[in-house]
């Protein structure tokens, strides 16, 4: 379909949430809204992939069914509850179904304003550790090897945004540890391998505990969030003292403006 403008206007069209991180297997919502006028009365859902072009998914009009074309239902379900609003839900959630997912709001003369799209991460199981170690014969043996060598394979987690760390007797230790540099990619997941050298003398310590763990999707999330908000106190601010800068040139070219140039536009606007 030919469009006579294509805009990405995000005044106009708005798309809530910017980032949605979902669990697979689970549900994300999108929702879009537009304060164009009632003509716009017309909403188009599109999905695009990492590295691949926009694909429609749906197409709703207020008032009417949904129309899905060659999407799947049990994939997809869309909602036109007024002419300004919508909400999309993709249904059972897994790792294919990462990517951005953009509205548009059309009106009857084929007018259509782009919203800035919502980003689905899609969040695979949490790391299941597995702690390895030298053989039985050799860990029982203080004769055997002066370090022991512990080795622990965090897989099985989507995205790759994980950290590893070693714990002794619940505090964290960083002497003997060579951890991946980054996560390899594992089929649909991740996964990440680290290696704790341990000291005979306290390998047979009584008491000495040693464990594993990663650092939880959530607290990640916390930190994204936090630089987000950051950028966007930083962005506003920008905008406002370039404002300023503009009423300052404008204001400095008024007062530099000679009095008889004055004197002639407010005769002019008398007459």
């Amino acid at each position: 379909q030919q469009w006579s403008l294509l805009l990405c206007h995000c005044q106009d069209v708005i798309q809530i949430p910017e980032v949605s991180w979902t669990d697979v297997t689970k549900s994300a919502e999108m929702n879009c809204s537009h304060n164009r006028d009632k003509s716009y009365n017309q909403m188009y859902w599109y999905r695009q992939r990492p590295g691949e072009t926009m694909t429609l998914i749906v197409f709703t009009v207020f008032g009417g069914k949904p129309d899905y074309g060659q999407s799947s239902q049990s994939k997809y379900s869309a909602v036109k509850d007024s002419i300004e609003t919508g909400a999309l839900t993709v249904k059972n959630v897994q790792p294919d179904d990462r990517g951005l997912y953009f509205c548009a709001s059309l009106c009857s003369y084929n007018e259509a304003y782009f919203g800035a799209g919502t980003k689905l991460t899609v969040l695979g199981k949490k790391a299941s550790n597995q702690l390895r170690s030298d053989s039985l014969s050799e860990c029982n043996d203080p004769n055997k090897k002066r370090k022991k060598t512990l080795v622990c394979v965090a897989s099985g987690f989507y995205p790759d945004h994980v950290s590893v760390s070693w714990m002794l007797n619940g505090v964290q230790t960083g002497k003997g540890v060579a951890t991946d540099s980054t996560a390899k990619r594992d089929g649909d997941s991740y996964r990440i391998t680290s290696r704790l050298k341990v000291q005979a003398k306290d390998w047979f310590r009584p008491g000495n505990q040693y464990s594993f763990s990663d650092l939880p999707t959530e607290k990640y999330l916390r930190i994204t969030q936090n630089a987000k908000l950051f950028y966007v106190v930083l962005i506003v601010k920008s905008c406002i003292y370039g404002a300023f800068v503009c009423f300052l040139v404008w204001k400095l070219q008024v007062c530099q403006q000679p009095p008889y140039e004055l004197n002639f536009q407010a005769a002019k606007m008398s007459l």
